[in-house]
């Protein structure tokens, strides 16, 4: 992603509490380019800040993203997304977001790749901006979490409305988890984001298994899912934590 210098986020990650609210969930239209953050309208842009554990402090910069024109991939009109580090061309429908291709420089090397080469998909894709609570996943007595159905895709589904205070502000979210592959796979990370009903990411949370060398893990805080226990990797707030 590109970089930006601001004050909107701290230096250090602000205190960041979590409870689950006695509500019926509800279903949120999330028009951004998940797990990007940004909606791929031209002219829209959005900032994100990543914090990582032990001392919780901010990486360097403040990673920018900008929609900067319309263009076309294969027929598809869409719009080309400077994230800095790679562009990426994506789309918005009434009920989907799309990924169209994505250009990354190794070694001073373009690569590029589009929605219609093999596996593309399984990265990036296509996905639906209804995001809902189905009872896919079912909370155990110990706050684990159980999948109704194992063998069902690993797309965005809703898990119950919380209430997640970041420093001074709170908000209504629903809790949202997407698994990163099959999730006896050492290197499938879970992501666990809490969407606005307005339908924007204020917090997503990272849990990776903690045999990985090299990668700190905050064993403080922990997920399970069907008997698999994932650990705290990392936080990203979005500047809609701080508006």
């Amino acid at each position: 992603m590109g970089t930006t210098q601001t004050n909107r986020f701290p230096a250090d990650r602000p205190n960041i509490s979590i409870s689950k609210l006695d509500e019926p969930p509800f279903a949120v239209d999330c028009p951004e380019l998940r797990w990007r953050h940004i909606v791929p309208e031209v002219g829209q842009t959005a900032s994100v800040a990543t914090y990582r554990p032990p001392k919780w402090s901010r990486d360097t910069d403040v990673s920018a993203l900008r929609a900067v024109r319309v263009a076309e991939v294969h027929g598809v009109e869409g719009v080309e997304i400077d994230a800095g580090d790679m562009t990426l061309y994506a789309r918005s429908t009434a009920k989907e977001v799309q990924y169209l291709a994505t250009v990354m420089t190794v070694d001073g090397k373009a690569w590029l790749r589009t929605f219609l080469d093999e596996g593309y998909c399984g990265a990036w894709g296509t996905m639906p901006r209804r995001i809902e609570d189905t009872g896919r996943y079912v909370e155990n007595a110990d706050g684990s979490l159980t999948r109704a159905d194992a063998t069902g895709p690993t797309d965005a589904h809703g898990v119950g409305v919380y209430s997640v205070r970041v420093g001074e502000r709170e908000f209504e979210c629903l809790r949202v988890l997407q698994l990163e592959g099959d999730v006896d796979d050492r290197n499938a990370p879970i992501d666990e984001a809490f969407i606005t009903r307005a339908g924007r990411t204020i917090l997503l949370r990272a849990y990776c298994h903690d045999g990985h060398e090299g990668i700190f893990v905050d064993k403080n805080a922990s997920i399970t899912v069907d008997g698999v226990t994932r650990h705290h990797w990392y936080d990203i707030l979005t500047e809609q934590a701080f508006a």
